[in-house]
């Protein structure tokens, strides 16, 4: 597992398809839009480096599995909107 949060596998996100990923971070990006959540904002809500939270949005890094289930705490989505691969069984 890469510690940065990068493609690895094991409990990491968006580490597949780059346009899976792409539609996926277009999806984040317009949820915090339509919020008026920016990404100091989030970080402050969820404890998340702004630093991590903007490369990841970039696509740099990837998100880990419990930073994506803090801000989707804050957005108060279900993961299967953004996320369907992290559905639980």
């Amino acid at each position: 597992m890469d510690p940065d949060g990068g493609s690895g596998e094991s409990g990491l996100l968006f580490g597949a398809k780059a346009v899976d990923r792409m539609t996926k971070l277009r999806t984040l990006r317009s949820l915090l839009f339509e919020r008026g959540i920016t990404q100091i904002g989030l970080a402050h809500r969820t404890g998340i480096p702004r630093q991590y939270i903007g490369d990841s949005i970039l696509g740099k890094r990837a998100f880990k599995e419990e930073e994506v289930n803090k801000i989707l705490g804050v957005l108060g989505e279900p993961k299967e909107r953004v996320f369907p691969e992290l559905q639980t069984q």
